[in-house]
């Protein structure tokens, strides 16, 4: 996208540099709507942290959250995954990555945004 997109933490960083390196992902939107959602303890509101946009036009909803809280929010993704499968979206709650892997990934990206500023 070559543009900056804001996050809340960072595990949600790492997960972003992740669909940056994503050949089908063409657009990411941060914090894209918020919505008022029913749940087994009344209703609750959410904002996912992504909507992300694939080449082929499918749009996909993402929840960030380290897999160690996923349990406390559980009921608020599946109301949001139901919601998603309504309009047609995709959805995923994204957990912890290793911490090889996110440290490999960060040090690509570095060398990935040098080279879009035409540095290299």
């Amino acid at each position: 996208m070559q543009s900056h997109v804001a996050f809340e933490s960072w595990l949600e960083r790492d997960h972003l540099m992740l669909l940056d390196f994503a050949p089908e992902v063409v657009a990411v939107a941060a914090q894209p709507f918020t919505a008022v959602l029913p749940t087994s303890s009344g209703p609750r509101k959410h904002t996912p942290d992504f909507f992300v946009r694939t080449g082929d036009g499918t749009g996909v909803v993402i929840d960030v959250r380290p897999d160690s809280r996923a349990a406390k929010d559980a009921d608020v993704f599946e109301a949001t995954a139901a919601v998603c499968a309504h309009v047609g979206w995709g959805y995923q709650r994204l957990g912890d990555i290793t911490p090889p892997f996110a440290a490999n990934v960060r040090w690509l990206s570095g060398y990935r945004q040098v080279k879009s500023r035409g540095v290299v």
